[in-house]
């Protein structure tokens, strides 16, 4: 999303041109990749953050640190991936009846901070750290129906476009809380490498188009695209035509992406050890 990524190269390019906050070692870039995969209706839902019918897909992040204090790192990232589900490999036979499927694309602009389990000068080889922040993602789920991919939200294909529907349109552009935890391995004194787990808690059960019932399918093909709106709706493998409030998704449990992300670290300059950190460090005698 244009956005998210013009944000993203004004924050970088800003942080690229400090050179004194680059010449005293607190910034730091980064870039990484990993693998992104969603939790929802169409993976046996559940609370896991592992589930069956979702996919592991490819992404790829890049942004800037902060070392805020000796323990805590402020991390400014964007990300880029795909999500993607299906009811065909589903283990529960409701479920693969229902036969819906989908994917999405996700552009992530994240703000998180990362708590080090040790302070940066003890200088470790490993530093195990876990994290909380804020992101805002957009996402856009799509279904291939012969050999078109078609956008869902604009169908509405749960009866968000029926007049007098108590069902609302969602809103591609979201707002998630990012939690993970990690590890980082310190190569040199200006190089880290870093294995992290991040799962998102979102406000949105739409990240997949699945959240409640069947709307009334002859009102739904009145709509404009109303025939494509049914077929999409509606992919039942017995055929079915299902009665209007029939549950089509739950909206027990919201939906969520996890990412699983490797990354290395750059700190140009060299951060001072404060006089107060070196005076907590024990001495040695000298010995005649």
């Amino acid at each position: 999303m244009k956005q998210f990524r013009i944000t993203f190269l004004i924050v970088f390019v800003f942080s690229f041109s400090s050179h004194q906050l680059f010449s005293q070692g607190k910034t730091g870039m980064f870039i990484g990749g990993g693998a992104m995969f969603y939790n929802g209706d169409l993976d046996d839902r559940t609370n896991t953050i592992f589930a069956n019918g979702s996919f592991f897909h490819p992404y790829g992040t890049a942004g800037a640190s902060f070392w805020l204090t000796g323990r805590i790192e402020g991390v400014l990232s964007y990300a880029h991936g795909t999500i993607s589900a299906a009811d065909s490999i589903s283990t529960q036979k409701v479920n693969y009846s229902r036969n819906l499927s989908f994917k999405s694309t996700i552009d992530e602009l994240k703000l998180h901070f990362e708590f080090n389990v040790n302070h940066r000068f003890e200088r470790r080889l490993v530093n195990p750290f876990f994290s909380v922040g804020v992101a805002f993602f957009h996402f856009n789920p799509k279904a291939q129906m012969g050999d078109t991919w078609y956008e869902l939200q604009p169908l509405g294909t749960e009866g968000q476009n029926l007049t007098g529907s108590t069902v609302k349109p969602y809103e591609l552009n979201q707002m998630a809380i990012p939690i993970g935890t990690g590890i980082s391995f310190s190569v040199s004194r200006n190089v880290r490498l870093k294995v992290g787990l991040c799962h998102r808690f979102l406000f949105t059960d739409y990240l997949d188009d699945v959240a409640g019932n069947y709307p009334d399918l002859e009102s739904l093909s009145s709509t404009t695209n109303g025939d494509v709106a049914v077929a999409l709706s509606n992919r039942r493998m017995d055929g079915k035509y299902p009665a209007p409030g029939q549950q089509r998704g739950s909206s027990k449990y919201k939906d969520s992406y996890t990412t699983i992300d490797f990354s290395i670290i750059f700190n140009p300059g060299i951060m001072k050890c404060p006089a107060s950190f070196k005076s907590t460090r024990p001495t040695r005698r000298n010995r005649g």
